[in-house]
């Protein structure tokens, strides 16, 4: 099938639309900001120095040049690069810890759900409630994460506002509540098995002697490493609260 007259119009009409992003908007602003600034401050500060002629040229001058040297160096500055770039760099303490921590939240929720399975019979109707999506959702975001902080040393801005935006729903504690029943569920099946003269213990050893404390406390790890790594990132960087809730004036055309 032929392709229209005004395909590739349009397909340069998205193009452009495609590019009308927050980034490349702050970068014009930027642009616009810096022309109408860097001379203002430079006729400022010839004024002030109350000097005629061709000295206040070279003043005006000098003066210019400062203030785009100034401006260079405070946009190599990391922190400011990096918010300019839509990405937050973290110390290496919290990059090391960061790794670490979310390897490990990895590792548990996956141990948890063979648990899970394993005995799953006790638990009967509560088997997979919405709290399961829940907890799928945040270690996603812990480790979409921990990709980018491991190969640059910096988190998304976007990744950060979903951390952000899933610590402030309800989400988590509707996984707490769920694990609460999960463990009146377990109370539950332990006594009826009591009941039949049966030893709950030996049939799901996963859960049995004390287990199930362990049990239920893992999901609570991801929970809380969420809320534990949001504010170190606060701690960090002191605008990310703003960072985190404001929406782009522009973005992404769809």
């Amino acid at each position: 099938m032929a392709m229209p007259k005004n395909s590739t119009g349009s397909e340069q009409a998205y193009s452009w639309k495609s590019q009308f992003t927050f980034k490349n908007v702050t970068w014009w602003v930027l642009l616009v900001t810096a022309v109408l600034v860097v001379p203002s401050i430079a006729f400022t500060f010839t004024t002030m120095v109350h000097i005629t002629g061709g000295s206040e040229v070279i003043i005006f001058i000098v003066s210019c040049w400062v203030c785009v040297f100034l401006g260079l160096k405070l946009m190599n500055e990391p922190r400011i690069n990096s918010i300019m770039f839509e990405n937050i760099t973290i110390s290496d303490p919290t990059k090391q810890r960061c790794s670490s921590m979310i390897t490990m939240v990895e590792s548990e929720i996956s141990k948890w759900k063979k648990r899970y399975e394993k005995c799953e019979a006790i638990f009967m109707n509560l088997s997979k409630q919405p709290a399961w999506t829940y907890i799928d959702e945040v270690v996603t975001i812990l480790s979409t994460i921990k990709v980018t902080v491991e190969q640059n040393a910096s988190v998304n801005l976007s990744d950060v506002k979903e951390l952000r935006k899933w610590i402030e729903s309800a989400k988590a504690s509707v996984i707490e509540g769920y694990l609460h029943s999960l463990e009146a569920g377990y109370g539950y099946a332990k006594a009826e098995y009591a009941q039949q003269g049966k030893n709950i213990d030996e049939a799901f050893p996963e859960l049995g002697h004390g287990n199930i404390d362990s049990f239920i406390k893992a999901p609570l790890f991801a929970t809380t490493y969420a809320r534990e790594l949001w504010n170190a990132l606060e701690k960090e960087h002191t605008l990310i609260s703003n960072l985190a809730t404001a929406k782009p004036p522009f973005s992404r055309a769809a």
